[in-house]
Formats: structure tokens, sequence, C-alpha cells
């Protein structure tokens, strides 16, 4: 009788902690979905593997967001995406989305940016999710379109038409499955790194009857984005529980953004959008930062996080360096921005 009661406990304890598989994105029009976001603290995404235990529960985040999904009917451009039965709004842009069991997929975007009108209907959609989803699955997508005709003035050209042609290749692993802790609850969860690739080209018309066309091809490394996103079957969570950027040298994690429900003493602020530019990139001697902000305190490391050069100087001499990788931290009032360059 030992031995079975001992074998029952077992069992009970494998199914506890037994994989999860998820069905879909439970996100609905109507729906809100608040956000904390951490960009101050770094710590070991453990690696792949089966039966993980992640803990943020002491991550500290100043400012919280929120999404918003709304009917896409009810915006301009419905009819350019008849397919699209989800839509994110910010004050100048409309993502288009079509969420079914079997994936969520971007169709493309309208609004405008930098002041300019945009409109991409993607010929191949972007597949951000496939379901279900379990563990050890993989795939790599590419998606890609490009905008309608755009016109910018150019000096001493005058008005040309230009095209944003986009490209995007993601490949994902489910690699772990495990726990992870929030600030708000424990929850099973399904692991997916992402390698995400994005090159946005430039095309123009020949501006003067001698010249052929132009092409930009507008990609860098630094276009290259790394994430661990972490999915529940808990209802309650309408989309991944948490997305974390990371450094795939070193697999310690830049920024974290999770899921929380707000309690009635939580201040709702949203991240203040101080642009920045760190060029150029990659470097050899001097490294200027840009921004609106105040500058409070620059910090270079690199991929091992140790610390090579502080400053609070927009204007940081790299000259010394050895040739590598690093990651540069700039901390402004209200938020942290963290990029990555080369100096070779």
């Amino acid at each position: 009788m030992k031995h079975i009661l001992l074998l029952v406990t077992a069992l009970m304890t494998l199914s506890l902690q037994a994989q999860i598989e998820i069905e879909s994105m439970n996100l609905n029009v109507g729906d809100v979905v608040y956000l904390k976001r951490d960009i101050t603290n770094t710590y070991d995404l453990q690696t792949s593997g089966e039966n993980l235990n992640w803990d943020i529960s002491n991550l500290s985040a100043p400012f919280m967001d929120s999404i918003k999904p709304i009917n896409p009917a009810n915006t301009t451009h419905a009819s350019l995406f008849s397919e699209a039965n989800l839509a994110f709004s910010t004050d100048t842009l409309t993502a288009y989305i079509s969420s079914t069991p079997e994936a969520f997929v971007m169709l493309g975007i309208a609004g405008s940016m930098q002041g300019y009108p945009v409109l991409a209907k993607f010929e191949v959609p972007d597949t951000i999710t496939k379901f279900p989803l379990n563990y050890g699955d993989s795939r790599v997508s590419e998606a890609g379109g490009e905008t309608e005709p755009i016109s910018v003035a150019l000096p001493g050209i005058g008005e040309v038409e230009i095209t944003v042609h986009h490209f995007s290749k993601r490949t994902s692993e489910c690699d772990a499955w495990g726990t992870m802790k929030t600030t708000d609850g424990t929850y099973d969860v399904l692991r997916v790194k992402e390698e995400i690739i994005t090159i946005d080209s430039i095309f123009m018309p020949s501006p003067l009857p001698f010249m052929d066309p132009i092409f930009v091809e507008a990609y860098s490394p630094f276009d290259t984005t790394y994430q661990y996103s972490f999915f529940t079957n808990n209802p309650e969570i309408k989309m991944p529980l948490a997305e974390i950027k990371f450094n795939p040298e070193t697999n310690m994690a830049l920024s974290t953004m999770w899921v929380t429900f707000p309690s009635s003493t939580d201040v709702f602020e949203r991240e203040p959008q101080n642009n920045l530019t760190i060029y150029p990139n990659p470097c050899s001697n001097y490294l200027n930062i840009k921004t609106e902000a105040f500058i409070e305190h620059i910090k270079v490391c690199n991929v091992n996080g140790q610390t090579v050069i502080e400053t609070n100087q927009p204007m940081i001499d790299v000259s010394n360096l050895p040739s590598a990788v690093y990651f540069v931290n700039v901390q402004t009032k209200d938020k942290t921005f963290v990029k990555r360059i080369i100096v070779n």
C-alpha cells in the first residue's frame, strides 16, 4: 500500500507540472489588457528545457500602459482589410489583425509615420503565432509588402513619390515550459524563443531624367530583435503573459513587459515616448547620442555586463575599446534606453 500511495503522489505531482498546450489567442474587441514594463533589471533567462521556473515578481514598473483592440470595421481603411477582425490603434497608426484558432496574423498598417501618410497591405501577411502551440514546435516564416506611394519634398528637386518595401523573417522555437511568477500570481507557461529580422527599403523613381531609379536597403544588424514570449492557458490572460527582449550573447534580459491586473492604488501612466538616436553604428571613433530628453547618465557595457565607459556627455570616444558588441544604457529623467552597438 505504501508503494501505491507513493506512486499516486508522484503521478499527481507530474500532472501538476505537465506542459500545457496553447489553443488560441484569447483577445477580443472590447478587451482591455494592462501591461507593465521594466527596463532597468537584467537577469538570467535560463537555457531551454522542461519544468523550469521564472520569477519576475520582484521587477519594478514605474509606468503602466494598456492594449485595447477595436473593431476594424470602425476604422478608415476597413474595406482594404476585410479579413481583419481586430485592430490596434495609436494616435497616428492602425495595425490590422486576423485572429483565428489557427493563427494570429498582422495583415498590414495604415495611418501616418513621421508626418507622412502610410498605407500598406502586406502581400505576405506576418504570422506572429500559429496554434495549437506545443513544446518543441518550431517554424520559420517570412512576411512583406510595400506602401502606397508617399509624396516627399526633396531639396532642389521638389515633390517625388517613394514607396517603402517591408520584409520580415521570424525564426521561432517553443524551447521551454514551466511556471512563471509575476507581480500578480504564478502561471503555467510555454516559452517561445524568437529572432525577428526586419528590413525596410526605400524605392524612389528617377528624380531627374539622366538618373536611374534609387533603391536603398535600410538594414543593419540592429534591425534584429531577440525575444522570449511566455504563453499561458489561463483564460484571464488575453495575450502572451510576458515578452522579454534579451541579449543573445549572454541570454540576459534587457527589457521585460508583462500582463498585470491593476489595483485601486496603481497609477496608470504611459511611458514617455522620448525618441533616442545613436550614430554612427557601427562606430570606430566618436559615438553620438541624440534625444529630446535631458541625459542624466550614460553607461557602456560589454556583453558580459561589465561597465567600460560612464559619462553624461552625448558624444563618447570609443576609439580605445576593443572591436566587439556593446550595450549603451542611456538614463533620462523618465526612461532608460538600451541600444546595441558595434565598435570596429
